[in-house]
């Protein structure tokens, strides 16, 4: 999760009477994204964009395009980075998904406030409410779309933010924390045991 993230839990349970009980807890929990996105950046990209391989003059997407001994040849196609300086440049026509510098996940916050009433031996009912925020949920941001269609105004990959000062003119894609998700909801159930068996009913509002 990175360090410095603190996740505490702590739950408490209250018997009011002898058939009542309260129960009320709260928790973080880190962000669960994966950085599979990663795969998906220029140039590993490339790797999963190799063209058909040929076979007698004719494309086939089920002939190999290379082998073990030339491995993945991207240069054989013309695409492969110029790592000379250190820093891989994004072709003007290439778009990626990208992360930023420091990347710092965000958390889930959970909470409930439950009370469980007992009826005779073998009925149970209880509700409470429960809820959920997902506070800067890593998403997907745009952040070189370009604007909307203005009469007199500059129009196109021409007009999109990093055109001017990059000439990047593609969809690239920054995966960062972005907005809350929020979920509340009433839950109830009424469970009856039957000698070995349980039959009950179980709303969520």
């Amino acid at each position: 999760m990175g360090p410095g993230l603190f996740l505490p839990r702590v739950g408490i349970a209250y018997r009011a009477t002898e058939n009542t009980v309260i129960r009320t807890g709260f928790g973080l929990s880190g962000d669960p994204y994966q950085y599979i996105d990663f795969r998906n950046a220029y140039s590993n990209i490339n790797k999963w964009q190799m063209p058909a391989g040929t076979f007698n003059g004719v494309s086939n997407a089920f002939v190999p395009v290379t082998n073990f001994r030339l491995g993945l040849n991207e240069a054989a196609f013309g695409r492969f980075p110029n790592l000379d300086g250190g820093i891989i440049p994004l072709p003007p026509n290439t778009g990626t998904i990208t992360w930023p510098k420091n990347v710092k996940r965000k958390y889930v916050e959970s909470w409930n406030f439950m009370v469980q009433r007992q009826f005779g031996g073998n009925t149970i009912l209880q509700g409470g409410y429960v809820g959920t925020r997902s506070v800067g949920v890593l998403e997907g941001v745009f952040i070189n779309a370009g604007p909307p269609a203005v009469p007199g105004q500059p129009q196109g990959n021409n007009a999109r933010p990093l055109a001017g000062t990059l000439g990047l003119l593609s969809n690239i894609t920054v995966v960062e924390p972005f907005k809350t998700n929020t979920y509340d909801a009433l839950q109830t159930q009424l469970p009856r045991r039957w000698n070995n068996s349980t039959a009950g009913v179980v709303d969520t509002w």
